[in-house]
């Protein structure tokens, strides 16, 4: 017989979730996803927690799972922090996954996740935080709904060609298969598992449930960018792509074929599409526009409050003194607060200019609202 000696791996343990760094609130409860695999088995997996701008605190670690044979992948979830956990911003942690396996013939080996840094800050910078990535997610839709339509237009002008000539120029052909390359791109960041705008609006979703920041309005809007993406990508994005991969291997086994009635049935799916996509710039752009506005109106005030702490914190006969009897540093404290409030009065300045040439917003009466007289 024949004996062959196997290599004892260390154990494969990732952090899924969080997928990187990440801010919290104080009242934050972030469910944690983890996988673990060992060829033998494993042992346990912890979750290690080490604060980093704490002098006093202490690694921790906490059992998450015990023994796991070798077949099949280990699936984790766990909420952090716990309920009884103080949370405060400013704080800091370097969280990580151990998994030890269950090999007993030689020291036990270690597999160690990715480090992810979890930042405790306040509700009002996370939901600023939080509306930023939105309006970029809008932003970007409203690229991608750009770049559609130059998709259409691009297959109605080979719409043309056919309908008057009966077949396609020679270059053409190249058009078409630039067109379903393009429209693969497109389709990937609407609707791709990982990193699709369905998927943020997703993730956005279930942070601020995580983060206990509530807002319904903002919440009906990810679930409407969401779902009506989620619905594009089963029926609408596969059968384009099918369409225009017919367009393809028809002139591929028939150069001088006319492929009028396809390019009819891909402008169709383009126009639905763009449908789509317009309906979810037409009616959430306002509304988010009116949040940014609302939101650098905010940061102005804080900025203002934090200004106004400063110089009320200077020595009162810094401020009553002549200029030429301060020091070079009391002169530089006043001429970085002047600055400051100039700076704040510019951002001032330029939000009123944006707000007064923003659209009135005209909303529904509140059913609830008493009449007016």
């Amino acid at each position: 017989f024949e004996l062959r000696g196997l290599v004892d791996r260390v154990p494969d343990v990732e952090l899924v979730e969080p997928p990187g760094n990440i801010q919290v609130t104080p009242q934050a409860r972030m469910p944690l996803a983890i996988s673990a695999h060992d060829d033998v088995g494993l042992a346990d997996v912890h979750l290690v927690i080490r604060p980093i701008n704490s002098a006093q605190a202490t690694e921790s670690r906490l059992r998450l799972h015990g023994e796991h044979p070798g077949e099949g992948l280990l699936l984790i979830e766990h909420t952090w922090p716990s309920a009884d956990s103080m949370l405060k911003p400013g704080m800091e942690f370097d969280v990580h996954v151990e998994a030890t396996d269950a090999c007993n013939l030689d020291p036990p080996r270690v597999g160690r996740s990715a480090t992810r840094t979890i930042s405790v800050v306040t509700p009002s910078q996370k939901r600023d935080q939080l509306d930023a990535r939105q309006s970029a997610l809008l932003t970007q839709l409203g690229e991608i709904l750009r770049k559609q339509r130059n998709l259409a237009a691009q297959t109605a002008v080979l719409i043309v060609q056919c309908e008057t000539a009966g077949r396609l120029r020679p270059g053409d052909r190249e058009i078409l298969l630039a067109s379903e390359v393009n429209q693969q791109l497109l389709d990937q960041q609407l609707v791709a598992v990982d990193s699709g705008l369905a998927q943020r609006a997703r993730r956005l979703l279930a942070e601020r449930d995580a983060n206990r920041i509530d807002d319904p309005a903002i919440t009906a809007d990810l679930k409407r960018i969401a779902g009506d993406l989620e619905s594009l990508r089963d029926r609408q994005l596969p059968e384009l792509e099918a369409a225009l991969a017919q367009a393809r291997r028809l002139l591929d086994s028939t150069p001088a074929a006319n492929p009028l009635e396809i390019l009819s049935a891909i402008r169709d799916h383009q126009d639905r599409v763009i449908f789509v996509l317009e309906a979810i710039d037409k009616d959430l752009a306002p509304a988010q526009d009116r949040r940014d506005r609302l939101g650098e109106a905010r940061r102005i005030i804080e900025h203002q409050q934090q200004l106004l702490n400063d110089t009320a914190s200077q020595p009162e006969q810094t401020l009553d003194q002549p200029v030429g009897q301060l020091t070079r540093q009391q002169q530089a404290n006043l001429q970085r607060m002047a600055r400051q409030q100039a700076d704040l009065a510019d951002q001032l300045q330029r939000l009123t200019r944006r707000t007064a040439s923003a659209p009135p917003d005209i909303s529904p009466p509140n059913p609830l609202d008493p009449p007016l007289d």
